[in-house]
């Protein structure tokens, strides 16, 4: 929800303002003057490169076109995920199209996957890889969000094992979305499903 906000800010604010003063800068008498003419154009190469750097920066906090489409969210987090933490290995089933979801019910649903896998990966480099495999569906008018996570080997599940950090994930998963979230342990793999 943070980085949602940072980047709709970003583009009200800052990439309008940006414009703008880019506007402004083009529609200056050029006179006959040379120095003018040559300040006006270095102003406009920097006012274009900071425009495209504020654009590039709002699309890496949260791209606009993922708003409506979950899976592609998903995607999205999940690639973000793959790029800091290269052990993982990832099975990720989503679907095509989806039902139309309210903004909140989106992000909230991406803030738990988040927050699951802050809870149930470690932060260094690992020499043999975890697997992830994700599958979201739907069945009629309920949303079924699946993740299974193995781990290479007992130490690294028992370390990562917060079963009461996911009692309170699935406590505010109910809150936010009035759905469900189970979860269990099956040898190496922790199992998690998400209804709404």
């Amino acid at each position: 929800m943070r980085l949602f906000l940072e980047a709709e800010k970003i583009r009200d604010d800052l990439l309008q303002e940006s414009f703008s003063i880019r506007r402004q800068l083009e529609m200056l008498p050029t006179d006959n003057l040379e120095l003018l003419i040559n300040q006006r154009q270095e102003y406009l190469i920097k006012i274009q490169k900071w425009h495209q750097s504020l654009a590039k920066l709002s699309d890496r906090l949260f791209p606009e076109s993922l708003q409506d489409d979950l899976p592609l969210a998903i995607y999205y987090l999940l690639e973000q995920w793959q790029i800091s933490h290269r052990y993982l290995d990832l099975e990720i089933i989503l679907p095509s199209s989806w039902r139309h979801e309210k903004i909140e019910d989106s992000l909230t649903i991406l803030m738990i996957l988040d927050e699951l896998l802050k809870l149930t990966l470690p932060e260094s480099e690992l020499c043999l890889p975890i697997s992830i495999f994700i599958h979201l569906q739907q069945h009629h008018n309920t949303a079924h969000l699946q993740i299974n996570i193995t781990y290479p080997d007992t130490f690294i599940f028992i370390s990562y094992d917060n079963l009461t950090f996911l009692s309170y994930l699935r406590k505010i998963f109910r809150f936010l979305t009035s759905g469900t979230f189970f979860f269990r342990r099956r040898n190496l793999t922790l199992d998690c499903n998400f209804y709404w």
